[in-house]
């Protein structure tokens, strides 16, 4: 299944929703695990003399793994945050969640922990103080808290490439 070409509709399955989830949060781990490599490099230089030693012994090639690392980080940032409404990006799956309150019903969960072979007691016991949202207006706080993040995403690509005409969408 091609995740990225769908968009958001009222005609979503909750599979689809999930799976859009699930690629969604392999991008957002992708973009913590390049972060901490980049800073733990930047750490490693600034704490040991012998390993700033080494980095500049072969300045050129650990130039091009702090770019690359960069380049990787804006990179999966502009998909997350992407506005185009066929991206597989946060916006998406907010929208989609929006639309589809259902998905996050104590029905619902109680349906998918069934399906995973959980005891009907712990069930029970979890849905008890689940949240379910009344509607898709329930989602409206967590589409205006991305918001921050996002115009701070295209701010730091903006600084860190004021050359370039690539940017990340607004």
């Amino acid at each position: 299944m091609n995740v990225t070409k769908r968009q958001a509709s009222k005609n979503m399955t909750e599979s689809e929703f999930w799976d859009d989830l699930q690629h969604l949060s392999t991008e957002v781990e992708h973009a913590i695990e390049i972060y901490y490599v980049y800073e733990e490099i930047n750490h490693l230089g600034a704490k040991s003399s012998a390993a700033f030693s080494a980095f500049n012994n072969d300045a050129l090639f650990w130039n091009v793994q702090a770019l690359s690392l960069q380049t990787s980080l804006f990179i999966i940032l502009g998909r997350i945050f992407d506005t185009s409404p066929d991206a597989l990006s946060i916006r998406r799956v907010l929208n989609s969640a929006s639309a589809h309150p259902e998905f996050f019903s104590r029905q619902s969960l109680a349906a998918r922990m069934a399906e995973r072979k959980i005891g009907q007691e712990y069930i029970d016991n979890l849905i008890v103080g689940a949240w379910a949202p009344s509607d898709g207006s329930d989602f409206k706080y967590l589409k205006k808290a991305t918001s921050p993040h996002h115009q701070c995403a295209v701010r730091n690509d903006r600084q860190s490439r004021p050359r370039e005409n690539v940017r990340l969408p607004a």
